[in-house]
């Protein structure tokens, strides 16, 4: 998927990544970085499905993905105990207001 993300902010702007929302990072490339990231990992863990925000130069949208019982093996260790809340990480996608014409 990264692939496709850098694709697509090569072709129109737009910027996509993951971000992890309740369980720990695979990579610290997921880490919810920016306040942005921060306050969406947080309105997804109290129960919101997505979390988004009008900027000046940006509209911003994290969506929750929900994490299935392969992705728990790893985030959350082999020989952890089952934990019946959901696990969620999220995809966040930036897509500029004004686009600069060349």
């Amino acid at each position: 998927m990264e692939t496709v993300f850098e694709g697509m902010a090569g072709l129109s702007g737009s910027m996509a990544n993951w971000i992890s929302v309740n369980t720990p990072a695979m990579s610290t490339d997921h880490k919810p970085r920016t306040e942005f990231e921060k306050t969406a990992a947080a309105e997804i863990t109290a129960g919101k499905e997505a979390y988004e925000l009008v900027g000046k130069h940006f509209y911003r949208r994290a969506a929750r993905i929900p994490l299935g019982s392969n992705c728990i093996g790893c985030h959350a260790g082999m020989l952890a105990t089952t934990n019946k809340s959901p696990s969620w990480a999220a995809l966040v996608i930036s897509i500029p207001l004004h686009v600069e014409k060349k």
